[in-house]
């Protein structure tokens, strides 16, 4: 991830250093005064299409700017993908860096277009709108699916897709369970819980926190 208070000093830094004020700053940039304010608190980052702009400005670097190489590539990469589709698309994980410099729908359209696995999609979830989170998870292989990582990226996706994504599980974990309940509904609640492992010893103050979310019925049967 971007070390935003870097980031905020370095354009602090080379702002003075042209003798340019906030406000100076913000007319070049064709960005509000409290645009480039927040900028140099470390309150948030330039959109990524306003950095080539802005190291033009200030004459300095990407790898300056963002005190990194390897950032500074993570961000070429994207932006080259972003703007003709040039080059190897970039991974989740690069994504994910990039992700709070990104307009929502310019991310969207580069999550679509790549191949997310579920941990790769739970660490793009904030960032993407509601309906393209639905999209990409019900795209995620059955073999990827794991309850412990999937209540990650429970509260992004509706109930419906995590139905879906369940339907092929076979292995049922107690405390992945538990996790995810809260967001399933209670006929796919009891469908999991009946799979847990028979023979399996039950941890009753575990099974506790699975026992708002499922029938009486089931409940019994694993006790």
């Amino acid at each position: 991830m971007f070390d935003t208070m870097k980031v905020a000093e370095e354009i602090k830094t080379a702002r003075i250093a042209k003798n340019m004020t906030q406000v100076n700053l913000a007319d070049r940039m064709g960005v509000s005064y409290q645009a480039v304010s927040n900028w140099e608190r470390g309150n948030s980052m330039p959109d990524i299409s306003k950095l080539d702009e802005l190291c033009g400005i200030l004459d300095i670097s990407f790898e300056q700017l963002l005190g990194s190489e390897q950032q500074a590539q993570k961000i070429q990469k994207v932006m080259e993908y972003r703007e003709d589709n040039s080059g190897p698309n970039p991974s989740p994980e690069e994504l994910c860096d990039v992700a709070p410099l990104m307009p929502p729908k310019a991310l969207n359209e580069i999550a679509e277009n790549i191949e997310v696995d579920l941990g790769g999609l739970i660490g793009l979830a904030p960032f993407l709108d509601k309906d393209m989170v639905n999209r990409l998870a019900e795209k995620l292989s059955p073999e990827d699916i794991d309850l412990c990582l999937l209540s990650g990226l429970a509260p992004f996706v509706d109930s419906s897709t995590l139905d879906k994504l369940t339907q092929n599980v076979e292995t049922v974990d107690l405390s992945g369970l538990i996790g995810l309940a809260p967001f399933l509904d209670r006929d796919t609640v009891n469908r999991l819980a009946a799979k847990l492992t028979a023979g399996e010893n039950i941890d009753l103050c575990m099974l506790s926190g699975l026992a708002p979310f499922v029938d009486r019925e089931i409940l019994q049967q694993l006790l």
